[in-house]
């Protein structure tokens, strides 16, 4: 039997691939290996590196953000039947007040307002007045300050058994009279002494001097 009427292989010597003859007629046999891609079909991912104007740019935008989140996690408001407190740590603090007496610092012109002393006519006169106005308890009444523009006063008092006040009176025929709506009695906390009184007031009384009420500043320690 000759060689070309029967097929035959032969392995090459590496045992992968080798030479084929088929019908005497000889050809390659493909090998199965893998081929690499090229180098340019390769996927490379690159970050840009951050100069240092960028990360001042992303640190500042974070470091608020974080400022904002403990101030938030210190810090609440909660509406009041007067006004609005603002709340650290679950402490009362009454910041609208807080700027209204600093603007009335700065702003409010106090020419003619004055404050009768103990021994003055004027301050015996409002004195006797309170003692009067409903005994027994009133008569306890000890005066911390008064606050005098024309005819109207305002009197910071404190007592034995009754809550402190401040009483609005009005001088009329040489006679020192309270109005009986004028009156603030009871303390004051957590909100600002001065502030809340004196709106309570002008709402009471809007006829008393503005003058007078923005001039006025709590001096007992019931209203400190």
């Amino acid at each position: 039997m000759s060689e070309h009427q029967h097929c035959c292989s032969q392995l090459g010597e590496d045992g992968v691939g080798g030479w084929v003859t088929i019908s005497g007629t000889p050809y390659e046999e493909p090998t199965h290996q893998s081929h690499p891609l090229p180098a340019s079909s390769a996927i490379i991912h690159t970050y840009p590196q951050l100069t240092p104007n960028m990360k001042k740019k992303v640190a500042l935008p974070l470091l608020g953000i974080v400022l904002i989140g403990v101030i938030a996690s210190h810090i609440s408001f909660k509406s009041a039947d007067h006004s609005h407190l603002m709340v650290v740590d679950g402490i009362e603090i009454d910041v609208l007040g807080k700027m209204q007496n600093q603007w009335l610092f700065y702003t409010q012109n106090c020419e003619g307002v004055s404050q009768a002393q103990a021994g003055h006519a004027n301050f015996q006169a409002i004195q006797n007045a309170i003692q009067s106005y409903s005994p027994p308890q009133s008569q306890t009444a000890k005066i911390s300050s008064i606050w005098t523009l024309g005819e109207w006063t305002l009197a910071e008092v404190e007592f034995e058994a009754l809550l402190p006040a401040v009483i609005t009176l009005q001088k009329s025929s040489n006679e020192q009279k309270i109005v009986p709506r004028g009156i603030w009695s009871g303390h004051t906390k957590p909100w600002m002494a001065a502030p809340l009184i004196r709106t309570y007031l002008k709402t009471q009384v809007p006829e008393a001097p503005i003058k007078l009420l923005n001039c006025f500043i709590p001096c007992s320690k019931s209203f400190s």
